[in-house]
C-alpha cells in the first residue's frame, strides 16, 4: 500500500512540475512573441526530460526512506519536492536565457532565478526542522545543483556572458569533486553525498552571479536604458566568487579524503570479531 502511495505521489510531483515548466514556456511565448518553433523544441525537451526524471525516481524507489531509521516514505516530502523543482527548472531556465537575447525577459528572468536558487537554501533546513532527511534527498539536492550549474554555465558560455578561465574554474571544481566521489565509491561501494556550509555558499555564490551577468546584459536586450552594473562591477564579482569557489573546492577535497583514509583503513584494519558466548551445552562445558 505505501509502495503504491508513494508510486502515485512521484507520478504527481513530476506530472506538476512538468505543467509548471510548460506554463512558463508557453506564457512567455505568448506575452513576448517568441518563435514558436523554438517554444515547441523546447516542449519536447521538458517532456522528454521529465519522462527521464521520473523513470530515474521509480528506479530509486528504495532511497526513499527516512535515514535515520529507515522507515520508507509513503509520498515525497516537501524537501524533496523543493529539490526535484529545482532540477525540474533546468529546461525553463535555458529557454529563458537563450531567449533573452531576442526579448525584454528581464522581469520575467530575474525573478524566476531567484526562486530557483532559493529553493537549495530552504530544502535542507525544512528536512532537518521537520525530521524528514532522506538519502534520495541528498542525492537529489546535490544532483540538482550540478545540472542546473552546468547547463546554465554552458549557455553562458556561449553567449559569452562568463569568461573562459571561470568556465575552467568551475569545470575542474565539478571534476574534482567526481574524481574523488569515484574514488570513495570505489572504496566503500557508496558515496554520501553530504554537503557543508561552504558549498553550499560557493553553489549560492555562483547562481547570484549568474543573476547579476543577466542583470548586466547591454542596453537593448533585456530592458530599456544602459546596465547598471558596469563590466568593472561584474568583474570584481567574479574575482569574489571565484575565491569562494575555490576555498569551498579545497574544503570538499579533504573531506573526501578524510573519508577515503577512513574507508582504507576499515578495509586494511577490520574490526576484530566480537567474541563468542559460551552457554550450555557447548563444547567448552563438555570439555571437547
Amino acid at each position: 500500500m505505501a509502495q503504491r502511495s508513494l508510486n502515485s505521489g512521484i507520478l504527481r510531483t513530476v506530472g506538476f512540475l512538468f505543467a509548471a515548466q510548460a506554463a512558463i514556456i508557453g506564457v512567455c511565448t505568448l506575452a513576448y512573441r517568441l518563435p514558436t518553433s523554438r517554444s515547441a523544441f523546447f516542449l519536447l525537451a521538458a517532456l522528454v526530460y521529465h519522462l527521464l526524471m521520473l523513470a530515474a525516481l521509480f528506479a530509486l524507489r528504495p532511497l526513499f526512506a527516512l535515514l535515520h531509521d529507515g522507515t520508507p516514505l509513503d509520498r515525497v516530502n516537501a524537501s524533496n519536492v523543493l529539490s526535484l523543482a529545482r532540477l525540474s527548472a533546468l529546461p525553463s531556465i535555458v529557454f529563458l536565457i537563450v531567449s533573452a537575447r531576442h526579448a525584454h525577459l528581464l522581469p520575467v528572468i530575474l525573478p524566476y532565478l531567484v526562486l530557483v536558487f532559493l529553493t537549495d537554501l530552504i530544502d535542507g533546513p525544512l528536512a532537518r526542522r521537520f525530521n524528514q532527511i532522506t538519502r534520495i534527498g541528498r542525492y537529489l539536492d546535490a544532483f540538482s545543483d550540478y545540472m542546473v550549474l552546468s547547463a546554465t554555465l554552458l549557455v553562458y558560455l556561449s553567449y559569452s556572458l562568463i569568461p573562459m578561465w571561470f568556465f575552467l574554474l568551475v569545470l575542474v571544481r565539478l571534476g574534482a569533486v567526481a574524481v574523488g566521489n569515484s574514488l570513495l565509491y570505489a572504496a566503500q561501494r557508496y558515496v554520501d553525498p553530504e554537503t557543508s556550509y561552504l558549498s553550499k555558499a560557493s553553489v549560492f555564490a555562483i547562481m547570484t552571479l549568474f543573476a547579476a551577468k543577466i542583470f548586466g546584459i547591454p542596453y537593448g536586450l533585456l530592458f530599456s536604458g544602459p546596465s547598471p552594473l558596469t563590466l568593472e562591477r561584474l568583474r570584481d564579482l567574479e574575482f569574489m566568487v571565484s575565491g569562494i569557489l575555490i576555498v569551498s573546492t579545497f574544503e570538499k577535497l579533504d573531506l573526501i579524503r578524510q573519508r577515503l583514509s577512513a574507508a582504507i583503513g576499515k578495509r586494511t584494519h577490520p574490526a576484530p570479531p566480537e567474541p563468542r558466548s559460551v552457554g550450555v551445552g557447548s563444547s567448552t562445558d563438555r570439555g571437547e
